[in-house]
């Protein structure tokens, strides 16, 4: 799953089995194939505001110390002399009535996103100025990675993705989903962290 609703889930050749997959994934997979959207380059794809209306939210309602902040963008990262992000100055959009948000391509609306300005005519924003003692970094373009100078790359796995070489700048990397899940203890041969 992605920020963007790419609605075809990449599962690669050994993700695709349930005994590969965590709990919480295969609950997911077994709710959008009870609502099957038609596609042909995925074992399951979906509608993506029907999964997060029928199965994100509901599940994200029931934590009481996570606060979802949707359509909002980072605009900067404040941080402490340690390193850790002290707060978040973010800009928070709302398609005005009547405005069908999605109409426009990404080309097209991704500055007004990012602009602080009151005066679009697409969106009602507003600002707001984050702070908690932990940030989860969800958003489609590496915001906070990147508005608080961290070293940061785009890219596709090498030598897996069938690419020979690691592609920066390939635009399916930024398409590829992925899921994840805590382990209880660190596993004895941890993957070497990328440059």
């Amino acid at each position: 799953m992605t920020s963007s609703a790419v609605s075809a889930i990449d599962f690669g050749n050994e993700n695709r089995y349930p005994e590969n997959q965590p709990r919480s994934f295969r609950e997911l997979v077994r709710y959008l194939n009870s609502r099957p959207a038609a596609c042909w380059v995925s074992l399951t794809c979906y509608e993506p505001q029907r999964m997060v209306d029928g199965w994100v939210l509901p599940r994200l309602a029931n934590l009481t110390n996570l606060v979802l902040l949707d359509r909002t963008v980072v605009r900067a990262t404040h941080r402490f002399s340690n390193g850790s992000i002290a707060s978040l100055t973010v800009t928070q959009r709302r398609p005005r009535p009547g405005v069908d948000e999605w109409a426009s391509l990404l080309s097209q609306s991704v500055s007004d996103w990012y602009s602080p300005s009151a005066a679009s005519p697409l969106f009602e924003k507003r600002e707001i100025t984050l702070s908690a003692a932990v940030f989860v970094e969800a958003t489609e373009f590496g915001d906070v990675l990147l508005t608080a100078g961290l070293p940061a790359t785009q890219g596709v796995e090498s030598p897996a993705e069938n690419s020979s070489t690691t592609l920066d700048q390939c635009g399916q990397a930024a398409t590829l989903t992925f899921y994840m899940e805590v382990l209880a203890q660190a596993p004895l041969k941890p993957d070497p962290a990328p440059p």
